[in-house]
């Protein structure tokens, strides 16, 4: 079984498969953020994990901007069936 998870730190997001970034199909992983921009969630261990329903537990990612950007935000919300949408 293949285990996703998407994983966050405070500039970067990470795709994850069986723990190792993916790096075909796409940009390669983990992805850095601009400069002045910064992310926090709400989940455990700041990572999503997910099933092979795509399912995951629900939670928030914010990204905040700094410098030119500053006081600009934007929230995501994951909801447990890992459909996403901007809040």
């Amino acid at each position: 079984a293949k285990n996703i998870q998407v994983v966050f730190t405070q500039n970067t997001v990470d795709v994850q498969e069986n723990n190792n970034s993916i790096t075909q199909g796409g940009p390669p992983y983990p992805l850095t953020l601009p400069k002045g921009v910064s992310l926090s969630t709400d989940v455990p261990d700041n990572k999503f994990q997910f099933d092979k329903l795509g399912r995951t537990t629900a939670g928030t990612i914010t990204l905040t901007g700094a410098g030119n950007s500053a006081g600009v935000s934007a929230r995501i919300r994951v909801e447990a069936s890992g459909y996403a949408f901007a809040k």
